[in-house]
């Protein structure tokens, strides 16, 4: 019975062990986890800007080219009206 107290202790301590090495892990790593995090909202926010930015130029053009439009149609108009 003592060998397998022997062998439970040192399993306990394996697992002691590792388990403190695991925390050490965690530790490290959740202030990398929380700067990607960060990272992720920050990209999220200059993606959702930057699709407001096109959104809003392909606006601009296409009132644009509206604008161009009606005029050559005027232009037709006037130029197909006989003068007299």
């Amino acid at each position: 019975e003592i060998g397998d107290m022997r062998l439970t202790v040192m399993a306990a301590l394996a697992l002691a062990d590792e388990l403190s090495e695991v925390k050490e892990k965690l530790e490290r790593l959740e202030p990398e986890l929380a700067k990607l995090q960060e990272a992720s909202v920050v990209s999220a926010d200059r993606a959702q800007a930057t699709q407001a930015a096109v959104i809003a130029a392909l606006n601009a053009a296409a009132e644009r080219i509206e604008s161009l439009a009606r005029r050559l149609n005027q232009t037709l108009v006037d130029a197909s009206v006989p003068m007299g």
